[in-house]
C-alpha cells in the first residue's frame, strides 16, 4: 500500500482495490453520473440527509461532520424506506421505496 500523499496510477489503484473501477477521461462525466431513474429509485429522506450533510459538512472540522452523519443516520434509521431496505435485503429482492 503506498505511503500517505504518494500519488498512485489508475491500474495500481485498481489492482490494490482502492477503487472500484477505471474509465477512460473522455467518458469520466458520462460514468460519473448515475441515471435520473436510479436516483428517483432511491429513499427520498435519505437522498435528502445525505445532501444536507454534504452541504453543511464542507463548513465544519472532521469531527463535526462526523457527529452531523452520526445524528442524520440516527433519523434516517426511523422511517419507513429504511425498514423496507433491510426487508427487501433479507428477501434477496428490489426495495420498493415509498418516500417515508
Amino acid at each position: 500500500m503506498p505511503s500517505p500523499g504518494v500519488s498512485i496510477e489508475a491500474d495500481e489503484a485498481l489492482r490494490i482495490g482502492l477503487v472500484s473501477r477505471v474509465v477512460d477521461d473522455e467518458k469520466l462525466r458520462e460514468k460519473a453520473r448515475p441515471p435520473p431513474r436510479h436516483i428517483a429509485a432511491q429513499p427520498v429522506h435519505s437522498l435528502r440527509l445525505t445532501k444536507r450533510r454534504l452541504r453543511d459538512s464542507q463548513q465544519v472540522n472532521l469531527p463535526i461532520a462526523l457527529e452531523m452523519a452520526s445524528s442524520m443516520q440516527a433519523l434516517a434509521q426511523h422511517t419507513k424506506d429504511q425498514h423496507e431496505a433491510v426487508l427487501a435485503f433479507t428477501e434477496k429482492r428490489k426495495p420498493k421505496f415509498e418516500g417515508r
